[in-house]
């Protein structure tokens, strides 16, 4: 089990990381939504004061700005697999299912990133973000 203070430094280390190899979210598409099946998402870490470590020209953007209401600046979830639903870390079906949630009420002029800002051995809070896709310049077209 690791301490608030351990996992709070390791994302602070994983933030320079991400910064140094220059690392962006991972792009949510329609296909993986349907599929089931998401792309790895990147460990892109956090600031010492709580903040998503964001990329340009991505923008990190609390859960509550896609759901009113929501408790949590991220969402958090279930990372080794064996999470029930009625525990507080979202499954990976409770997961997905809020994924297409948000994925349905941003528009289209934005596109939808995922970046993990924090884990621990069995959880991982994962940051959403947005991506002004109507700026030139700004968007790079998945591949992958």
């Amino acid at each position: 089990m690791f301490s608030l203070e351990e996992i709070q430094h390791e994302a602070r280390l994983a933030a320079g990381r991400a910064a140094a190899a220059h690392k962006r979210p991972v792009e949510l598409i329609p296909q993986d939504l349907a599929s089931g099946n998401l792309p790895t998402i990147p460990f892109l870490g956090c600031s010492k004061a709580g903040r998503a470590y964001t990329p340009r020209p991505w923008r990190w953007r609390p859960v509550g700005a896609f759901i009113p209401g929501y408790p949590y600046k991220w969402l958090f979830v279930d990372s080794s697999g064996f999470g029930v639903d009625g525990e507080p870390a979202l499954t990976r079906d409770g997961f997905l299912d809020i994924l297409r949630h948000i994925y349905n009420l941003v528009p289209e002029t934005l596109a939808t990133g995922l970046g993990i800002a924090e884990a621990s051995r069995f959880q991982v809070h994962v940051a959403l973000y947005t991506l002004d896709v109507t700026k030139p310049g700004s968007y790079t077209v998945y591949a992958g």
